[in-house]
């Protein structure tokens, strides 16, 4: 069985104004979008049901009071309907133009604007204009976080490994070793025939620094190293 969804209690209330029922009806001009709610206190000389006949109603439709199952009670009716009423966030009481006290008492309450569902405040065209180039700037949700982080200047951005990966000798061409050298191809062969002859002469191997504790083959050496890289 199909079971019709209940309207809200805004809806509700504008489904009632036009129609013109419960006492109900709009107040000043129709943008304002302010109604006019009977408001007759049960004390007050004169009172019949019928002035509860609003309360009552939203207590029959809500499914608070079913008639014949319980017992009359317009002022817990109207209790109800009250915190319903200031409990919406979109309905606000215009205290200024009520008057809660009287033979006619009444309220008089205005309806907020609804996003998406009535047309909002029209704007001028400048700040129309100022607000679409302030959405074109920002816009997060719409961005990536490259986009975001690293600006690409027309050049394509691809991230790097990381950590970075260090530079082996063995991928350092030859050529670009002999280069930073400064010497020719025949100066090294000849430096190298120079050294290994000077390391099998009866020189260096008698040479105190072999057996010294902190002296080796190295340091004798060290500055006839052709291959310092920078």
């Amino acid at each position: 069985m199909h079971h019709r969804k209940k309207l809200r209690l805004r809806d509700w209330l504008v489904m009632n104004i036009n129609e013109g029922r419960f006492g109900l009806r709009w107040e000043g001009d129709p943008k304002d979008r302010m109604f006019r709610v009977p408001w007759k206190h049960g004390s007050r000389h004169g009172w019949s049901v019928e002035d509860a006949a609003l309360f009552q109603a939203w207590a029959t439709y809500t499914g608070k009071y079913k008639e014949g199952r319980d017992k009359a009670d317009p002022r817990k009716w109207k209790t109800n309907f009250r915190c319903a009423l200031n409990a919406l966030p979109d309905i606000k009481e215009i205290r200024t133009k009520s008057c809660p006290r009287g033979r006619d008492a009444f309220k008089i309450y205005r309806m907020r604007p609804l996003r998406g569902r009535e047309n909002p405040p029209l704007l001028s065209t400048s700040q129309t204009t100022e607000i679409r180039r302030s959405e074109a700037v920002f816009q997060p949700s719409r961005l990536s976080f490259r986009e975001t982080s690293f600006p690409t200047l027309g050049v394509c951005y691809q991230p790097s490994s990381y950590p970075a990966e260090p530079e082996a000798y063995d991928r350092w061409p030859c050529r670009d070793r002999r280069e930073s050298t400064g010497l020719s191809d025949e100066e090294i062969v000849n430096l190298v025939h120079q050294m290994m002859s000077e390391a099998s002469s009866p020189e260096y191997l008698s040479s105190p620094n072999l057996s010294s504790p902190g002296g080796s083959a190295d340091s004798y050496h060290a500055g006839l190293n052709p291959f310092q890289f920078p």
